[in-house]
């Protein structure tokens, strides 16, 4: 199994000015008395000016008590100015930064340096020269920045100078001492560091006395730094809180700096405290404070800090999994950085880009970036920096299996991490040490690295290091063939993973995450079949077949544990009202999103709407979280458990039921198999092999009639001798059951046995799997024929799909059957997509919807490959949508499959909601709770962008021709509050949705069976509206006259259509798949 070791590419997840070891010059006492003074307008050359007999003076010369200077700085050059001093004068100097992070040096007389300031406070606050003269004479005053290119401005003021008074000497005392620890912690020793934490320590209690909470704040932030130097892992979180607490608790009365600069100390105590808990391990706490800390940001006005806050975020998610996120948020952290001029800045935000496109497999793009990181890094003399790049080029050579190559890149690394005191740093490079030398043949000596990580992590405490950590020292162990210390280990990194999935409350956050550790279930999986293997009667297999579920479809058991009309009770109204605003502002930029032409003028508009949609989802998201803190009801929910062996077997399966749960491996596929009262597994081919066989079926389920060079372009050899364009039917036909047979020898044949005395399949499955219906797979070696075609599946079997089987538990739980509805069916048929659909009685202009192809796939792309894109296409044409002006088309059989569906009950057992009936406002009413059956026959397209956007189309017009909103959205679905048996999608590829690892299909079927559903029936592609509207009178007439379950009388709807000579290809009958509910 090719594992994906994520988080060894390290990044510098804090901004320069914030958790750095820093010298400032602080205090101020409120017993000060303060000049009034105004600032003179800012002019290019220096300026003196008298008025009301106050002289004001800008630029360089001689400052003098109660005068204000301002002045720009470009960062070219250092500014000077002069200070007269008597022997024994106290001087109290503060140079206040306004967009731009300043250096302040006090110099003797004999240019000699006295003091350096430089305050945590970023481009924004006060820096502060307190000094007591021993000497007479004229000091000078030095403005500049260590940062190359910034551009901002600064005031200077003098608010003190006089002689020295008694309070003064605490005063100076605090000052001492908190330079003392300063010098101290820049030692970067653990001795020194430690002496820095009783220096700073001793100054707040001196800062306490006078009343300084200004500067309390910053020392417990200073001494947060110190620990985190000293890879401690509790205390620097207690230390930023403090110092978070203590800004907030500083009254109006204490405040005689200008206001903002009290918000800038806040908002980095904020970052701070998000950043120590990144460190624990704990990110979703960490991101809250990352986005509390974003607006105060912007309202002090320093970018490089906001800069740092997304960078931070892009960090926490690349971290859970959300790369695409991840690249949004790194890439707007850049462009700031820039702006600012922030080299160190620009630095962090170019190794987290490349770090997720790494994982987004993009390789290429990921050296551009770390390769420019690592040339800025040694550009700026930032060693850490360079070593993190380092490490990073290296683990993108050790993936492409230059190990010479990449052990060089870590020991420079690891070199450069042990002359600094950030430990946490180390064990990464460390465990990629390990991975270069498992690489080479050298298990041992990796795991001798490994053992070294694990050390630092446990000492920091960091879940997330120790995660990784034990997941490469089971690697190790499993290839020394040491299976039961390996699943030792494994199991630890789970339990982490289990701990960090509960503390994430965004359903999109936990499904990224769950993808991301994915393979580390994976290889546990490997593990137990590898001791299966050698010991196949010690319950191996089940211990197998119980982690698949543990990892399969997790976010799917938790929305079904938490319906949404349960949350909504005793709602903040206010929180309900911001809600409605942002679910209507969403479906507002929905709607002018799909309006939009596709071309290049346009798809400047499309790229806008798409990113003001994802804010606006982003913020809906946020209110929802708020609603379920909110709520008793969702607090009482508990973590829904998956399956064992036994609960299976006892709550799920009879005697005529067989399970087949499909894990596609890297290296090797497994297949378990489970009845009443047995369980078997097999070994199946690797998943590109699978995979490979699947999209050939995939592309002559989608073709009945494909045309021969799309079949070349999708590798799949035809014997056919004809000349013609495209195959025919029967051509096609024949084609796709020569490779079915091979396929279903594949999947099949192992448990041929199992199949001879069941009558119900129910297939758990994932990857390509997802898209093929079994159903029209043939009977491995079966020797019945008919016209030339094997005997299917279907021919013998009920076939029922499930994304796990602990999710059809939790469904009979959640959605008991039957349930206490009064009326049977309701219908939504042949909606009006056209204003010049004959039934409008006036007709204008049509609804422009040519970009729909632009956003909205019918298939997802983890089935598609470059040689069959053309075939399964991203375009609207395939959906039933034309380009240009032409609307969704009206599906001419969709009335007389509606009718026909309802002829088979009494007319008061029914609502038929035709044309404009068949709108939006019916299908989310209330009133839907009240039918045991709710049917679309419409068109269904899959956004695959905004997967959550995907929708049923509904009429779009009223009977006067006015727009509607006829979108039935994903979003929309999940909040219905159905107690339908049975939902059924007659619409081309509502089955589908958005891939996720480990998750499934995520799609309209899913938000259906959250919002109360049973059971599901949806397509897979593009159907036939002819061949639809015949299987679905077969089915209903089953179900409703011959009293069939759902499940059976599909199957004998497609088993009776598939034997019709005109429908015999499964193109036309094998699209309908049932999900949920069998019984």
């Amino acid at each position: 199994m090719n594992f994906n070791f994520n988080f060894f590419l390290l990044s510098k997840t804090q901004k320069n000015k914030i958790e750095k070891n820093i010298i400032i010059l602080l205090l101020i006492s409120s017993i000060f008395l303060i000049s009034s003074c105004s600032k003179t307008p800012l002019r290019n050359e220096s300026v003196v000016e008298k008025k009301n007999n106050e002289t004001k003076i800008k630029g360089f010369g001689l400052l003098q008590q109660g005068i204000m200077v301002e002045k720009a700085f470009t960062g070219k050059e250092p500014h000077s100015y002069e200070v007269n001093l008597q022997s024994n004068q106290f001087l109290f100097l503060v140079v206040g930064q306004q967009g731009v992070d300043l250096t302040v040096k006090f110099l003797s007389p004999k240019k000699e340096l006295l003091i350096e300031s430089d305050s945590p406070n970023g481009a924004r606050g006060p820096e502060v020269i307190l000094f007591l003269s021993k000497e007479a004479g004229t000091y000078q005053l030095e403005v500049n920045s260590s940062e190359q290119e910034t551009s901002g401005t600064y005031t200077i003021y003098i608010k003190e100078l006089r002689e020295p008074i008694e309070s003064d000497k605490k005063l100076l005392a605090a000052y001492h001492t908190f330079m003392e620890a300063d010098h101290l912690s820049l030692e970067q020793d653990s001795k020194s560091t430690e002496k820095a934490i009783e220096k700073h320590v001793e100054a707040i209690e001196l800062y306490s006395s006078l009343g300084l909470n200004y500067w309390v704040a910053y020392s417990y932030d200073l001494i947060g730094t110190c620990y985190l130097n000293l890879g401690n892992s509790k205390e620097p979180l207690d230390y930023h809180k403090k110092a978070l607490e203590t800004w907030k608790q500083i009254s109006d009365k204490e405040k005689i700096f200008d206001p903002l600069d009290y918000k800038a100390g806040q908002v980095i105590a904020l970052t701070n405290v998000g950043n120590a808990l990144d460190k624990l391990g704990k990110k979703w706490e960490s991101l809250e404070y990352q986005n509390q800390s974003l607006p105060l940001w912007r309202e002090v006005g320093d970018k490089a800090g906001e800069a740092a806050s997304l960078n931070n975020i892009g960090n926490i998610y690349r971290d859970l999994g959300a790369y695409e996120k991840a690249i949004e948020t790194s890439e707007k952290a850049l462009s700031l950085f820039e702006e600012a001029n922030d080299l160190d800045g620009k630095i962090d935000s170019l190794n987290n880009l490349g770090y997720a496109h790494y994982n987004l497999g993009d390789k290429d793009k990921t050296l551009l970036y770390y390769k420019e990181s690592l040339s800025k890094s040694i550009e700026a003399n930032n060693k850490t920096a360079e070593a993190d790049s380092l490490n990073n080029i290296g683990y993108v050579l050790y993936s492409l299996n230059d190990f010479q190559s990449a052990l060089k890149n870590f020991k420079k690394a690891i070199e450069i991490r042990e002359r600094t005191a950030l430990e946490s740093g180390k064990a990464p490079i460390l465990v990629n040490i390990g991975l270069v030398y498992n690489g080479l043949g050298e298990p041992e000596k990796a795991i001798q690295y490994a053992e070294q990580a694990l050390k630092l992590s446990e000492t920091l405490n960091n879940k997330y290091i120790e995660k990784s950590v034990f997941f490469a020292l089971a690697l190790f162990n499993r290839d020394l063939g040491k299976f039961e210390q390996a699943i030792t280990q494994i199991k630890k990194s789970i339990d982490i993973i289990e701990l960090s999935r509960k503390e994430i409350e965004s359903n999109q956050i936990r499904l990224s995450f769950s993808a991301s550790v994915r393979n580390i279930y994976e290889l546990y999986i490997d593990l137990l079949m590898e001791l299966d293997k050698k010991n196949p009667l010690l319950g191996y297999k089940t211990k197998a077949l119980e982690a698949f579920e543990q990892a399969r479809a997790r976010s799917f058991l938790e929305l079904l544990k938490q319906p949404r009309n349960q949350i909504e009770k005793k709602v903040d109204p206010k929180l309900k009202e911001q809600e409605k605003q942002i679910e209507k502002e969403l479906n507002n930029k929905t709607a002018e999103l799909l309006q939009l032409r596709k071309s290049l003028e346009v798809q400047k508009q499309i790229n806008t709407l798409d990113k003001e949609i994802e804010v606006l989802k982003e913020k809906l998201e946020q209110i929802e979280i708020k609603i379920k803190r909110n709520n008793f009801y969702y607090k009482n929910i508990t973590q829904p458990k998956t399956l064992t062996l036994r609960e299976i077997q006892k709550n799920l399966l009879d005697k005529n039921t067989l399970l087949l749960e499909y894990l596609p491996g890297e290296k090797q596929s497994y297949l378990w198999a489970i009845t009443s009262n047995s369980i078997s597994s097999y070994v199946l081919p690797k998943k590109s092999e699978i995979e490979i066989n699947a999209k050939k079926l995939i592309f002559l389920l989608n073709n009945p009639n494909p045309k021969r060079n799309n079949i070349k372009a999708a590798n799949i050899s035809s014997n056919s001798t004809s000349k013609t364009e495209s195959l025919s039917t029967k051509e096609s036909q024949e084609l796709y059951w020569e490779l079915a047979t091979s396929f279903s020898q594949t999947l099949l044949e192992p448990i041929s046995h199992l199949l001879v005395d069941k009558n119900r399949l129910v297939i758990v499955c994932e990857g390509s799997l997802e898209y093929i219906p079994f159903a029209a797979l043939p009977i491995p070696k079966s020797l019945e024929n008919n016209n030339n075609q094997p005997a299917k599946l279907i021919d013998k079997y009920e076939i029922i799909n499930e994304p796990s089987a602990s999710a059809l538990a939790l469904l009979r739980k959640e959605n008991p059957n039957p349930k206490p509805t009064s009326k049977t069916l309701a219908v939504f048929a042949d909606a009006v997509f056209d204003k010049k659909d004959s039934r409008i009685a006036t007709t204008k202009t049509t609804p422009d919807l040519s970009n729909l192809g632009t956003n909205l796939s019918q298939s997802n792309n983890s089935i598609q490959s470059s040689n069959f894109i053309t075939q399964i296409q991203r375009s609207a044409k395939d959906m039933g949508l034309k380009r240009g002006d032409a609307p969704l088309e009206r599906l001419s059989f969709s009335k007389d499959e509606a009718n026909a569906i309802v002829s088979f009950l009494p007319e008061n057992n029914y609502k038929l909601a035709l044309g404009f009936d068949a709108n939006k406002e019916i299908a989310t009413s209330a009133d839907m709770a009240f039918y045991r059956i709710i049917h679309f026959s419409s068109h269904g397209v899959f956004d695959s962008l905004h997967p959550e956007l995907s929708f049923i189309a509904l009429s779009l017009f009223d009977k006067d021709g006015k727009n509607q909103d006829g979108f039935l959205k994903l979003n929309d679905i999940y909040n219905l509050n159905l107690c339908a048996d049975l939902v059924v999608l007659s619409a081309c590829q509502t089955g589908l949705g958005k891939e996720i690892k480990g998750e499934g299909i995520v799609g309209l079927t899913r938000g259906f069976m959250c919002a109360g559903a049973s059971r599901v029936v949806a397509s897979l592609w593009s159907v036939d509206d002819r061949a639809t509207t015949e299987l679905m009178k077969l089915f209903y007439s089953k179900m409703l006259k011959e009293k069939l379950s759902p499940s059976a009388a599909l199957s004998s709807a497609q088993r009776e259509l598939s034997q019709n000579p005109k429908w015999q290809h499964p193109y036309y009958w094998a699209a309908f798949q049932l999900q949920g509910e069998w019984q």
